[in-house]
């Protein structure tokens, strides 16, 4: 017959499997925060010309779990990295920011929708990467078209029909585009930009080589009683 457990002894087992659990989690919390880190996507941006609310990854909205990850990552290498990223993130906002007033003050007759598109171009082309895009005109304007990755084109207006009297709007938006994209705003926003690409590979590969030598098994205060078992 097999010994009786101790009262002693089965709680320990339940904080052993307990604290089991919660590295298993841990672990799957860093992998998933790994993948959310990356520049803020110029494209599709909440928040990335300055205009609406800051950018900030799912990972970090919830302040435990923030907690959770700078309790159980201890290098202060990757904090650092992070910690410059995160300013990082802030002068692309600001430097957006200006950008959008510069491309307004160029053409101030034009739509939103008119200089903001262009910018998106004129970054891609200042940056090296040129954006595909198409314009097309019917009975209501002009309207653009611009390929973006796994996303199907959708046709924005541009300019109306009203605006497009006595004006070439397809010559006007070509020039613009090549007006931003040689501007020294556009200029600090690539090289911000880049450098913003360089801090969140560093990171990744720091976090990478922390999960590979199970560095991440250090307590934090959600865990730290489960540890004195």
């Amino acid at each position: 017959m097999a010994p009786k457990r101790q009262p002693g002894e089965l709680a320990r087992e339940i904080l052993k499997d307990r604290l089991r659990q919660h590295l298993t989690y841990v672990e799957t919390h860093i992998r998933s925060w790994l993948g959310q880190l990356a520049p803020p996507d110029p494209f599709s941006p909440p928040g990335y010309w300055g205009l609406n609310a800051p950018y900030t990854l799912p990972s970090e909205e919830d302040l435990n779990m923030l907690h959770l990850l700078r309790g159980h990552i201890a290098s202060r290498r990757l904090w650092h990295h992070h910690a410059e990223w995160g300013l990082s993130i802030r002068r692309i906002a600001e430097t957006g920011q200006a950008l959008s007033v510069r491309a307004a003050e160029l053409r101030p007759s034009a739509s939103d929708a008119f200089w903001r598109s262009a910018i998106e171009i004129a970054f891609g082309r200042a940056s090296g990467h040129q954006v595909p895009y198409r314009l097309t005109i019917d009975y209501r304007g002009v309207h653009v078209e611009i390929v973006r990755p796994n996303t199907l084109p959708v046709p924005v207006t541009i300019a109306s029909s009203a605006d497009i009297q006595g004006r070439n709007v397809e010559d006007d938006f070509h020039l613009l585009i090549g007006e931003l994209a040689g501007l020294e705003l556009m200029a600090a926003l690539v090289a911000e930009w880049r450098n913003n690409v360089t801090l969140v590979t560093k990171m990744q590969e720091l976090g990478q080589k922390i999960l590979m030598a199970n560095e991440f098994l250090n307590p934090c205060r959600f865990c730290r009683r489960l540890w004195k078992i």
